[in-house]
């Protein structure tokens, strides 16, 4: 139902992926914060916690994620109950193509509304608008990146598999990511380091499981954001690299 983009051709503010991969994996402590959608009472009651639950948040980046994530789930509950009114009143079941449209419609609208209520809203918004960048890797990282890919085809590689069966790169890279999260470096270093691990371990992903390269880059950062969001520092250097 939720569109990847966060804005449509038709001007609409939508998701990040990193909102659309979190509201997937049902993280538990955002889920705490929304609830169920479609249960009695549910919508009156998200809506009047959004603005002070996202105000509870100690960085903007983690704002930016609890206001996407808490309308979204708002946009659920809304659209739910369009689907049983139009049920009952119509007889018939709505479109995917209609429910979809209704809930970019409540999203953007309910987001647009409530961002406005909360303290310093324009850097917040910049912020939700930034989230996209935090699961791209960088352009910048790029070439870097050239420079890493023939040892990890020799990571890859069938026959040093063969030699080191017990050896896997993928425990070994986000090995590197723990290390390098709890190490003395700055913050764009540790970025930096945390985007190319990311990267090399978007290529083993779609390398083992024949999938798109974008898709399993993103699926890695979402995958690591459980532990990044308890480095601000971080996290926000992520969401801001060019």
């Amino acid at each position: 139902m939720v569109a990847l983009k966060q804005d449509t051709d038709h001007g609409l503010l939508l998701p990040s992926q990193l909102v659309h991969g979190l509201r997937k994996r049902s993280s538990k402590r955002l889920i705490r914060m929304a609830s169920a959608p479609g249960k009695r009472g549910f919508g009156r009651t998200l809506f009047k916690r959004i603005v002070p639950l996202v105000e509870r948040e100690k960085t903007l980046v983690e704002k930016a994620v609890s206001m996407s994530y808490l309308c979204s789930y708002f946009a659920d509950h809304i659209v739910l109950a369009e689907v049983e009114a139009t049920l009952t009143v119509e007889n018939r079941e709505m479109t995917a193509e209609e429910e979809t449209y209704a809930w970019e419609q409540h999203y953007h609208n309910v987001i647009t509304r409530l961002v406005p209520q909360v303290a310093d809203p324009a850097r917040l918004m910049l912020t939700i608008r930034k989230l996209d960048t935090y699961t791209d890797l960088p352009l910048s990282l790029h070439a870097a990146r050239g420079r890493h890919w023939k040892s990890v085809q020799h990571l890859l590689s069938p026959a040093r598999r063969r030699r080191h069966s017990g050896h896997d790169p993928e425990a070994f890279l986000r090995n590197k990511i723990f290390d390098v999260v709890g190490s003395r470096r700055s913050a764009p270093a540790k970025a930096k380091i945390i985007c190319l691990a990311a990267s090399l371990l978007a290529d083993i992903h779609a390398w083992r499981r024949g999938a798109d390269w974008h898709a399993s880059y993103a699926w890695v950062m979402i995958d690591l954001y459980s532990i990044l969001v308890d480095h601000p520092k971080v996290l926000n250097q992520l969401v801001n690299m060019k």
